[in-house]
Formats: structure tokens, C-alpha cells, sequence
């Protein structure tokens, strides 16, 4: 088990690292709360479907936002790992609908090798992922890139 979570960490990493704030996502000037705010509702949002799913959680969510590749503001990225169980599918099933009511274009896909893939994005550049496979569920995400609190 140690070994499979570690190739999903370096996965993981590797798409936080290629994701950076890219693809002319616009800083929302009317947020005036700015990246602390949106880093706490998501890892509020986070703990909330550890709640609902239950077990442990490695988590793994960055101490500290990332500044943004093609512009000024930051954005923060989130991790979590956890054993799936027999309610795994609800967890997938939560989150489409959670998704999709707070205004996210969710897409799925499942890979070869049967992992399952929700992915949600918004225009603002706020990124969720959540995947599950015979050995780990996986949440991820990051937040719109944001300015500093003014």
C-alpha cells in the first residue's frame, strides 16, 4: 500500500506542478477577501467529504499558495488520499452533484486501468479532482488565482 500511495504522491505532485495558475485564468478583482478565504473554504470543502467518507486521510495540501505562472496573485493546491471502501461510488456520486450545483463543468473519465476520474473545473480556474481505484480515492484541487488580502 505504502508503495501505491507513493506513486500517487509523485503524480500528484507532478500535476500541481505542471497546472500552476496556466491558461489565462484572470485574478478576480472583486473578491476582496483574496487567497486565504479561498484556501480555507477548500480544505473546509475537503474535510467535509473525509467526514462524509469516513477512515483515514493522508493529506497532503500545500503549507502555503503557489504565485501564478502567467500573472500576478496566487493560488493554493490541496491533497488527499484515502483507503476506498464499499461506499467509495457514493463519495464520486456526492461529489458530481455537490459539483454541479456550485456551478463547476464537470467531466468524467475512466482510465485503462479502471481508475475513475471526476474532474471539475470553473472559468475562474478553480480546479477539483476526485478518483478512485481498487486501492486509493484521491482528492485534489486548487483554488481560482487570487490576490493577497487587501
Amino acid at each position: 500500500m505504502a508503495e501505491y500511495m507513493k506513486s500517487w504522491v509523485l503524480m500528484a505532485v507532478a500535476l500541481v506542478t505542471l497546472s500552476g495558475c496556466a491558461g489565462g485564468q484572470q485574478i478576480d478583482e472583486t473578491d476582496t477577501a483574496g487567497i486565504s478565504t479561498a484556501t480555507q473554504a477548500m480544505q473546509d470543502e475537503f474535510d467535509a467529504v473525509q467526514d462524509e467518507f469516513g477512515g483515514e486521510w493522508e493529506v497532503q495540501d500545500l503549507g502555503a499558495p503557489l504565485s501564478c505562472s502567467d500573472q500576478e496573485g496566487s493560488a493554493s493546491r490541496a491533497t488527499r488520499y484515502g483507503v476506498p471502501d464499499d461506499a467509495s461510488l457514493a463519495v464520486l456520486e456526492a461529489a458530481r452533484e455537490r459539483w454541479a450545483v456550485e456551478g463547476y463543468t464537470i467531466e468524467e473519465r475512466t482510465d485503462p486501468n479502471g481508475l475513475q476520474r471526476l474532474f471539475a473545473t470553473k472559468d475562474d480556474g478553480t480546479f477539483r479532482q476526485i478518483a478512485l481505484g481498487s486501492n486509493v480515492i484521491m482528492l485534489q484541487g486548487s483554488t481560482a488565482c487570487l490576490p493577497e488580502e487587501r
